[in-house]
C-alpha cells in the first residue's frame, strides 16, 4: 500500500480517498459509512465530526473500505464472488477466500508434537492421579487443528497484506491512523 504525494493530482479529483485496483473510493463513501456506524449499535462509541478524534475515525473507516474493496476484487479475480466494487463480500465468500489463499497450509505432526511437549501444563489431569497427563495420541488431531487454525489466519493476513500492498494507494491526509505522518506518539488497539 502506498501513499501518494501530495503535490500529484488525485485519480479522479480531490473527493477521493484512496483507490483499490485502480477504482476510488470516495469521501461520499466514507462519509456513508461514518453516517451508517453513527446510526448503528455502537453509535455511542463514534466520535461526532468536528472534535478532535474524528479524523482518527476517518482514516479508520477508510482502511476498512481499503480492505472490502481488496477483497472485493480477489474474490471477483479468483471467480468467487461477482460484487461491485467496493462492495462487500458476503461472508460466506470471505470463507471461500480465506479458503483458497490458504489451501496450502499444513501443520506437521512434528510442529503438533514440540507444541505438546511445550505445554505440558494444558493436558494435565489432576482428577485422573497426580502426574496424569494426557496421552499425545489422545490430542494430537486437536492440537494440530488449533495450530492449522493460527497458521491459516498468519498466511491469510500476509497474503492480505501484499495484496494491499500491490493493489492500493491512499491519498495523504488519509493513511492509517498510526502512521507517523499523524504525528501520534503511540499506537493501541
Amino acid at each position: 500500500m502506498t501513499t501518494r504525494p501530495s503535490s500529484l493530482p488525485g485519480p479522479a479529483g480531490d473527493d477521493v480517498v484512496a483507490t483499490v485496483a485502480g477504482h476510488a473510493i470516495s469521501a461520499d463513501h466514507v462519509d456513508g459509512r461514518l453516517a451508517d456506524m453513527r446510526r448503528g449499535p455502537r453509535a455511542r462509541h463514534v466520535q461526532p465530526d468536528g472534535l478532535g478524534g474524528s479524523g482518527t475515525v476517518r482514516r479508520w473507516v477508510v482502511q476498512e473500505l481499503v480492505t472490502e474493496a481488496v477483497l472485493a476484487h480477489e474474490a471477483r479475480a479468483a471467480g468467487i464472488a461477482d460484487v461491485a466494487e467496493p462492495g462487500r463480500l458476503s461472508p460466506t465468500d470471505v470463507a471461500r477466500l480465506v479458503a483458497r489463499v490458504t489451501a496450502e497450509v499444513t501443520v506437521p505432526e512434528a510442529d503438533a508434537r514440540a507444541y505438546y511437549d511445550r505445554n505440558q501444563d494444558l493436558y494435565q489431569r489432576p482428577e485422573a492421579g497426580p502426574a496424569f497427563v494426557v496421552p499425545f495420541a489422545d490430542v494430537c488431531a486437536a492440537i494440530e487443528e488449533d495450530l492449522l487454525v493460527a497458521a491459516r489466519a498468519r498466511v491469510f493476513d500476509e497474503w492480505l497484506e501484499r495484496r494491499r500492498e500491490a493493489l492500493v494507494v491512499i491519498e495523504p491526509g488519509f493513511e492509517h491512523p498510526g502512521h507517523p505522518v499523524h504525528g501520534v506518539p503511540s499506537h493501541r488497539h
